[in-house]
């Protein structure tokens, strides 16, 4: 009988219903489309990070106190992993791994002319392991993609556009002519001044160890192939040159005696008398008297090949993804349990971590929107609330004479509550029901971009929005929440009609 009675007391006040219905209908609409767009964004950032940047999981040393190596800024060099070719088979016969890539990541600057140093990550990798790993991860630009024997850097197209900003070089591959079709729109405005330069110099920061700033032809430019905007802060360059610009060492390197040359810095009062003043001569006389078995007195020798045995050096990471079967959560479980039980000093680090802020986009931008469609529904309650109390002192004769007749308190309570539960069901559903639908068809768009920064809204190069279980459940809580603080007012009030009041009304 009540929901008879509810049902009918709406269509005797349509206006009033319409109002209510209309803000439930846009406030669960908004909510509904937000969170399919916000998991599509998370999807597509832990799809295209994972494939294309960091995998699953990163193996660190478990000294390494900050866990976000890829995303803080700080001038600490990682801890070392300790004796990698030992680990690998061991931890390659693990049923959950289905491949790893060691790297080694260190945060460098880079020297120029004007003397303001420009910092940036640098990751040392094998360039064939890594196309392989990430299965051609990135796009050429300019220059060639490296064989795993180069020595070199293959610098950012994002970083190239930082460093003329700061050092008004622009940066073209060694041996190759200047694209003007490429240059930035500042670059193109000055082309006439500014500087070419087809190598960098390198220079290692490290709070313990020794490091060294280094000469690295370029030898190209490229971009990943999604997410650009936000992944190209990092330049990758060979293994050893990282090795040596980051001061990792290898057992025959750290095995050297000291030379005449270092001697003879280590002796010197006034070293800066000893360096030439423009930075090519400073880097090759310090390169030449710190690595004296490294580097030839040739500074072209040195940049042809790099050890063959690249695996037999230092890292600080290793790159980890899992078997297609086995969830995150419980391969950190078992990695745990395994570096524990066979005294292996090494932690497991999701991706998430590792990559700092940049892993919680998806999460601050869903709590950006969770706050928007709160406010919307604080707005609405208010409107709704006042709609509700106006309803009920509208319907004073009504109500007074239901009391009249017998009816108490809480069956006017049950009334007014159920009417609102009805429009909250009806128009919140139609809201939520839309929301998705629209989310359904803008997935099947599949709208592509590569225009970067779209790309960060999308989560890559491709709009596809998603709705999950758990994001219509967060609107029904919502929708559920609003209508029961909208009504608590007005109950109060309808509970207190009299069968006076209604007389005294009329």
């Amino acid at each position: 009988m009540i929901f008879k009675i509810a049902r009918r007391n709406i269509f005797r006040h349509k206006g009033k219903a319409l109002v209510i219905g209309s803000i439930l209908f846009l406030g669960s609409f908004i909510m509904t489309l937000g969170n399919g767009i916000i998991s599509g964004l998370n999807s597509g950032l832990q799809k295209h990070i994972v494939e294309g940047f960091t995998g699953d999981i990163l193996l660190l040393s478990e000294k390494q106190n900050s866990e976000s190596v890829l995303g803080g800024f700080s001038a600490q060099t990682l801890e070392p992993i300790p004796r990698y070719l030992e680990l690998k088979p061991r931890l390659l016969s693990l049923p959950y791994i289905e491949k790893m890539l060691p790297v080694g990541i260190g945060y460098v600057w880079i020297l120029n002319e004007s003397g303001q140093p420009i910092d940036q990550y640098l990751i040392g990798v094998h360039f064939q392991a890594y196309q392989d790993f990430f299965n051609n991860n990135v796009s050429l630009i300019e220059g060639r993609l490296p064989s795993g024997e180069d020595r070199g850097v293959l610098v950012s197209a994002k970083m190239r556009e930082w460093f003329y900003d700061f050092s008004g070089h622009w940066t073209i591959p060694k041996g190759t002519p200047l694209n003007a079709a490429l240059l930035s729109k500042e670059a193109l405005d000055n082309k006439d001044t500014f500087k070419l330069r087809d190598n960098m110099i390198f220079m290692g920061l490290s709070r313990r160890n020794t490091t060294v700033d280094i000469f690295c032809d370029v030898i190209g430019i490229f971009k990943f192939k999604a997410l650009n905007s936000i992944l190209g802060f990092a330049s990758l360059v060979d293994i050893d040159s990282f090795r040596e610009c980051l001061g990792y060492f290898t057992a025959e390197s750290s095995q050297m005696s000291v030379s005449e040359g270092q001697a003879e810095l280590l002796d010197a009062k006034d070293i800066e008398s000893m360096l030439n003043p423009t930075i090519e001569s400073v880097n090759e006389r310090k390169v030449s008297i710190l690595y004296p078995d490294t580097f030839s007195e040739s500074v072209e020798k040195k940049k042809k090949i790099i050890n063959s045995d690249w695996e037999e050096g230092t890292f600080n990471a290793v790159l980890v993804k899992l078997n297609p079967n086995v969830s995150l959560k419980k391969a950190l479980e078992r990695f745990s349990v395994y570096f524990r039980e066979n005294h292996i000093p090494m932690k497991a680090v999701p991706w998430s971590k590792a990559v700092g802020l940049l892993g919680q986009m998806a999460l601050l931008m869903k709590g950006a929107l969770f706050l928007f469609v709160c406010f919307i529904f604080f707005v609405a309650v208010i409107i709704i609330m006042n709609t509700l109390n106006m309803a009920a002192m509208e319907r004073v004769s009504e109500i007074g004479m239901m009391r009249a007749v017998g009816a108490r308190k809480g069956f006017i309570g049950r009334m007014f509550l159920t009417e609102t539960m009805l429009l909250s069901t009806a128009f919140g559903g139609l809201g939520i029901a839309a929301g998705a639908v629209t989310i359904y068809v803008l997935a099947a768009l599949r709208i592509s971009t590569q225009n970067e920064m779209l790309q960060i809204f999308f989560g890559g190069d491709v709009f596809h929005p998603m709705l999950g279980v758990w994001d219509i459940l967060l609107c029904v809580v919502l929708l559920t929440g609003v209508t029961v603080l909208a009504v608590i007012y007005p109950l109060f009030v309808a509970r207190k009609i009299t069968p006076r009041d209604a007389m005294t009304k009329e």
